[in-house]
C-alpha cells in the first residue's frame, strides 16, 4: 500500500502545475478593456462593500483636502509675518493711543519713557510713503528711525549696511527692493517729503519690513509681505519725513529676551498716571490671534482627517486582501484557463484605484462649491500633494494583496487550506 507524505502531495501538486502550465505557455495576456471588465465585475459581486469602501475614501478625501490646505495656510502665515521681522516676535511690541485726541507729544514722552526701561533694546517710529516721481507707477517706500534697522528682514550685506543712514551730497540714501533692477540705476534721484533722496542700492529677494500696525498675509500675492515691490529708508531724524500730521502713530520698541511682559506692566502703568490711553500690542500674539481669527485648521482636527485618512487606506487594503484570499478557487481557474498572475494583479490594482479616483472626485464635487478651501482653489500645489497622497494610498492598499498572489501557482491556488 502506497502511503502519500506531505512531500509527495506537494511534489504531486507542483508535477500538476508544470503540466498546466505547460499546456497553457505562458498564457493569455488580457488586454486592457478585459481588465476593467472583469474590475467591474469584481466590485459588482460586491457592492455594499464597494459602496462602503467609496464612502470612506470620500470622505477621507475630503476632510484631507480641506484640513490639508488649511494646515499649509496656516503654517504660510505663520512663517510669513515671522520672516518679516529680524528679531523674535515676542520680543517686538508697539504701543497704540486708543484716545483719538492724542498727539505727537503724548506718545513722543511715552517713546522717552520706554527707552529709559531696563531691558529696551530701542524704541522709534516708521511709517509708510508713496514717491511717482522716479518710474511711471507709484512706489511704496517705508521710512524709519535707523535705530529699528533690526525690526525688519532686510538682509542687508555689509555694502548696503554702511549707506543705510547716511546721506550722499545731501541726500538721503534709498534702498528699493529687487524687482525695480530693471526699471531704475543706482545713482537716480528723487524727492520724497520735499526731500532730495538717491537710489543707493538694491535688496535682496524677500527682505521684508513690517506694515505699521498691522498684518497679514495679502490674498493676492505673497509680494505683499516684502519689500521686493518697495523700498526702505533709514534716518538718523524720523521727525523730517514724519507724515502723522502731529496726530499719534505707533510706537515700536523691541525688548530683551524675557522682559517683555515687565516693560509692558511699567508702561501701562506709567500711561495712566499721565492719562493716556494706551494698547500694547505684541506682535507675537498678535500673530498667533491672527492665525486662529482667521479659521484656519486646528491640529486637533487636521489629526484626525489624517488618522481617518490612514483608516481608509487600511480599510481598502483589508478588503483587498479578504477578497484576494475569498477568491483564491476563482484566480486558480483563471490561471488555469490562461489568465496570466500580472492580469489578476492588475485587477487588484484597479479595484482599489477605483476607490480612490472616484472618491477623490466625489470629494471635489462636494467641496467645490463651498466657501472653504477646495483641491482646485489650493492651486497647483494642492492637486500635486492629493495626487501623491492617491499614489502613496494606492501602493499602500496593493502590497500585501499582490504579495499572496506572487510565487503561486495554479494548483496552490485551487487547493484548499
Amino acid at each position: 500500500m502506497r502511503v502519500h507524505t506531505p512531500n509527495g502531495r506537494n511534489s504531486m501538486r507542483n508535477s500538476l502545475s508544470q503540466g498546466i502550465n505547460c499546456c497553457l505557455g505562458r498564457g493569455v495576456c488580457l488586454n486592457w478593456i478585459n481588465r476593467i471588465r472583469l474590475t467591474y465585475r469584481a466590485c459588482a459581486q460586491r457592492v455594499f462593500v464597494s459602496l462602503l469602501l467609496l464612502g470612506m475614501c470620500t470622505v477621507s478625501f475630503y476632510m484631507i483636502d480641506t484640513n490639508l490646505e488649511g494646515h499649509v495656510n496656516k503654517l504660510y502665515a505663520n512663517r510669513t509675518m515671522n520672516e518679516m521681522f529680524g528679531v523674535r516676535t515676542d520680543n517686538v511690541s508697539y504701543v497704540q493711543c486708543l484716545d483719538i485726541q492724542a498727539t505727537r507729544a503724548d506718545i513722543d514722552v511715552l517713546k522717552t519713557y520706554v527707552e529709559q526701561q531696563e531691558g529696551v533694546v530701542v524704541a522709534g517710529y516708521f511709517s509708510e510713503q508713496y514717491i511717482n516721481d522716479l518710474i511711471e507707477e507709484a512706489i511704496s517706500i517705508f521710512v524709519s528711525d535707523v535705530r529699528l534697522v533690526e525690526l525688519g528682514n532686510l538682509k542687508l550685506n555689509d555694502e548696503l549696511r554702511q549707506a543705510v543712514g547716511t546721506k550722499k551730497d545731501g541726500k538721503y540714501h534709498v534702498l528699493l527692493g529687487c524687482n525695480y533692477k530693471d526699471k531704475v540705476k543706482i545713482g537716480d534721484t528723487f524727492t520724497m517729503w520735499n526731500q532730495s533722496c538717491v537710489v543707493a542700492g538694491f535688496l535682496e529677494k524677500g527682505a521684508a519690513w513690517p506694515r505699521r500696525g498691522r498684518m497679514g498675509v495679502s490674498s493676492d500675492t505673497v509680494e505683499y509681505d516684502t519689500l521686493n515691490n518697495s523700498g526702505i529708508l533709514l534716518v538718523d531724524d524720523f521727525s523730517v519725513f514724519d507724515n502723522s500730521g502731529g496726530r499719534a502713530s505707533e510706537l515700536y520698541f523691541i525688548t530683551e529676551d524675557g522682559v517683555h511682559a515687565k516693560v509692558t506692566e511699567d508702561l501701562k502703568e506709567f500711561s495712566r498716571s499721565k492719562q493716556t490711553a494706551i494698547k500694547v500690542v505684541n506682535i507675537k500674539d498678535m500673530i498667533q490671534e491672527m492665525v486662529e481669527n482667521a479659521g484656519y485648521t486646528e491640529e486637533g482636527t487636521f489629526t484626525a482627517a489624517v488618522l481617518l485618512t490612514i483608516l481608509a487606506v487600511v480599510s481598502v487594503s483589508a478588503s483587498a486582501t479578504i477578497m484576494c484570499l475569498i477568491n483564491r478557487k476563482q484566480y486558480g481557474v483563471m490561471m488555469v484557463c490562461g489568465v496570466r498572475q500580472q492580469d489578476i494583479g492588475w485587477i487588484i490594482v484597479m479595484q482599489n484605484a477605483l476607490y480612490y479616483i472616484l472618491g477623490a472626485i466625489a470629494a471635489w464635487i462636494i467641496s467645490r462649491n463651498e466657501a472653504g478651501p477646495a483641491i482646485i482653489s489650493g492651486g497647483g500645489y494642492m492637486v500635486m500633494i492629493m495626487g501623491v497622497i492617491g499614489v502613496v494610498a494606492l501602493v499602500i492598499s496593493c502590497i500585501l494583496p499582490l504579495r499572496i498572489l506572487s510565487g503561486v501557482n495554479a494548483v496552490e491556488m485551487l487547493h484548499e487550506k
